[in-house]
């Protein structure tokens, strides 16, 4: 027994029932991508030169800076700067300067910067004027690179 007239072979109650799958399957989709897309860590990291202090002689620094994208704070334990001498090693900071936020907790929405005396680079044996990779490692261990380079010949 028919509960409706047949388009194309389908009643009006399949092609309900299809519909209300449909859309079920669409409104499903969207629930995981929102959940997905809200848990994600989503950490920006930049580098520039900075002049800190007061007076005749500010100390000349690179700022490292991390801006969470996220909806929850994360929490940043260590950045720093990866050698140019293609070994794969990297200079690690696990303490901050007075005055720096990294490493430590960033807020949903907000950033923190990690100052380094440039006089500490260049004794790694780092050229200010080559790229320099600058990076900051999450609690989670993974690590998130600048994307810019910080100084470049004229």
């Amino acid at each position: 027994m028919e509960t409706g007239p047949v388009l194309a072979g389908v009643t009006t109650t399949a092609a309900i029932a299809i519909y209300a799958a449909l859309i079920a399957t669409v409104g499903f989709a969207w629930q995981v991508f929102t959940w997905w897309h809200v848990r994600r860590i989503r950490v920006e990291v930049a580098a520039c030169f900075a002049l800190v202090g007061y007076g005749p002689e500010p100390t000349e620094m690179v700022a490292i800076t991390a801006t969470n994208r996220s909806e929850h704070t994360v929490q940043i334990p260590s950045f720093g700067i990866d050698l140019q001498d293609n070994s794969g090693r990297s200079l690690h900071f696990a303490s901050g300067r007075p005055g720096s936020g990294l490493p430590g907790s960033i807020a949903p929405h907000d950033s923190a910067t990690g100052f380094v005396e440039i006089r500490d680079i260049v004794a790694k044996g780092i050229d200010l004027y080559s790229d320099i990779h600058c990076w900051v490692r999450l609690s989670t261990g993974e690590s998130i690179k600048a994307k810019s380079r910080i100084m470049s010949r004229s």
